[in-house]
């Protein structure tokens, strides 16, 4: 009875802690969020008030409504969805058929093809910018869906991938397809294909995330406030906290660039941040996230040695990350 007692005492303080850490993780996870939305309602002095005040004095809700006022919200968030949409699925498929190619077919120069993606792989995106941006603008693609896809077209990450999932499949898989009479395409999209469903939602899950984070792409390529993404048209709606503080009456700025970012992150709070498949590849999201985020501090500095060191790009705006690259002679 003592061993019975002792053992259910075990179990609950087992548990009272397995809860006790999972909701202080909550709510360190729910803490900044919390905090973006509390402070757009804030006026401008109390915003900036040291020590900071967590609950607002009083709600300045006409905030949110110069925010969705100040920006074509419905455009930047279909355009968002549709460069998310496109370059899911052109990285899903163009991946899956080049991995499957890379991992199960004999062909000359393999070896060195797949040395190319690697490599690829290996640099900075950056040094793409303005290749793309000359291939987009020579074909008359500026301002347009299709520019904002374009870089996502295929991903060599993807690739790569892909290609590790499809060498972990044996062989006499495809094998036994072919002997019951599949060609190579039915053995991709028929047996091979569903094979690596997990890995194939790992790839969609990285590059909706990536896609919808993207704000150097959109800011360079298209400079109509209609055809900007969420994060791109965001920069926008930023100016007013540089070029107007402390604005009128001590209210507008801080508050309106927060209403400005906690209404595009609502799709991802709602939705992506809660994906089952992220327990699975929780890992994976940890470096990924590390990565992207060392990549993104150097943006801002990237930008200007780009416009400082080469005398044929001069900055195009005047936004937090100017459209430095609309300036460029082809």
């Amino acid at each position: 009875m003592k061993n019975t007692n002792s053992l259910k005492r075990s179990y609950m303080i087992n548990k009272a802690l397995t809860y006790f850490f999972l909701i202080l993780g909550a709510v360190i996870m729910i803490f900044p969020f919390l905090w973006m939305i509390l402070t757009s309602s804030k006026t401008v002095p109390e915003s900036m008030l040291i020590p900071p005040t967590f609950f607002p004095k009083q709600l300045m809700l006409d905030n949110f409504k110069e925010a969705i006022a100040s920006l074509p919200f419905a455009n930047l968030y279909w355009n968002t969805i549709l460069m998310v949409f496109f370059r899911v699925v052109c990285a899903v498929l163009f991946s899956s058929m080049a991995g499957y190619a890379f991992a199960k077919l004999k062909f000359r120069g393999k070896n060195i093809l797949f040395g190319i993606v690697l490599i690829q792989m290996s640099l900075p995106s950056q040094i793409f910018i303005i290749p793309q941006y000359q291939m987009v603008a020579k074909m008359g693609m500026a301002n347009t869906i299709f520019a904002l896809v374009f870089p996502g077209l295929v991903s060599a990450f993807g690739v790569f991938f892909l290609r590790q999932a499809y060498m972990s499949i044996p062989d006499e898989v495809g094998e036994a397809a072919y002997l019951d009479g599949c060609n190579q395409w039915q053995t991709f999209y028929k047996i091979m294909f569903p094979l690596t469903g997990t890995s194939v939602a790992a790839l969609t899950i990285f590059t909706a995330v990536f896609a919808y984070g993207d704000l150097m792409w959109p800011l360079v390529v298209n400079s109509d406030l209609k055809m900007m993404t969420l994060s791109s048209g965001l920069s926008h709606a930023a100016r007013p906290v540089y070029h107007q503080l402390p604005g009128v009456n001590g209210r507008f700025s801080v508050g309106y660039a927060a209403d400005g970012g906690a209404i595009p992150d609502l799709p991802t709070s709602i939705c992506g941040r809660d994906c089952r498949y992220r327990r699975k590849i929780g890992g994976n999201f940890l470096k990924q996230g590390c990565a992207f985020a060392a990549l993104s501090a150097g943006i801002y500095k990237s930008c200007n040695w780009i416009f400082h060191t080469s005398p044929g790009i001069k900055p195009a705006g005047t936004g937090f990350i100017p459209n430095i690259y609309q300036g460029v002679s082809l």
